[in-house]
């Protein structure tokens, strides 16, 4: 899904009706106008997908009234490829430049802002998949997972690898893939001193 053929006046309109489509009830600003664009590609494995997000700069809201309105209960884990992001949710910011990610979660109201031309690739899954794993994970909501720190990077490397390959291998071999990512994001959770306070 491409905003490129639609006329410049609709192009954020247009946005803002994909970006729910792909992902969960969102409101979108952005004071770009008619230089405004995005483009989105999508990839699934059973109940979770990969999206891959190009866009101009923008601002996005998880409100607590689409929140009530929504019958999805997923979490979001962004992957900076190009540009910077800042993550608002549960009293934190984090921000995201290429070769880190965020974690957030559609259940509470978050904020997503770009300030310029950027480029991520998201992991939704199913907000159960990660609690079968980690249990309660409020404490990674909003916090800047760096390629600085060696298991962060590795997960981060495999994740952005595999969002690229799962359309292209039999069902079972991407479901299998899967399983190992959702361990390495336990993995980097078992090893974060704050989720035990």
């Amino acid at each position: 899904l491409d905003t490129s053929s639609c006329l410049p006046e609709r192009r954020l309109a247009v946005w803002q009706d994909i970006v729910c489509d792909t992902f969960v009830g969102l409101d979108c600003k952005s004071d770009m106008r008619g230089a405004f664009w995005g483009a989105v590609s999508q990839s699934r494995i059973g109940p979770v997908a990969f999206t891959q997000v190009d866009s101009t700069a923008q601002r996005v809201f998880r409100t607590p009234s689409r929140i009530a309105r929504a019958s999805e209960d997923y979490v979001l884990m962004a992957l900076g490829n190009s540009g910077v992001n800042g993550v608002f949710q549960d009293g934190r910011e984090a921000v995201v430049s290429a070769g880190q990610f965020v974690i957030y979660d559609t259940t509470r109201p978050y904020e997503l802002r770009f300030d310029d031309s950027f480029s991520q690739t998201i992991l939704q899954m199913p907000r159960k998949l990660l609690q079968q794993r980690i249990g309660a994970f409020d404490a990674l909501t909003a916090t800047t997972f760096s390629s600085d720190r060696p298991l962060e990077r590795l997960a981060y490397e495999f994740l952005l690898g595999m969002s690229k390959t799962v359309a292209r291998v039999d069902p079972a071999t991407a479901s299998r893939l899967l399983d190992q990512g959702l361990d390495l994001i336990a993995a980097i959770a078992e090893d974060l001193p704050s989720l035990d306070a």
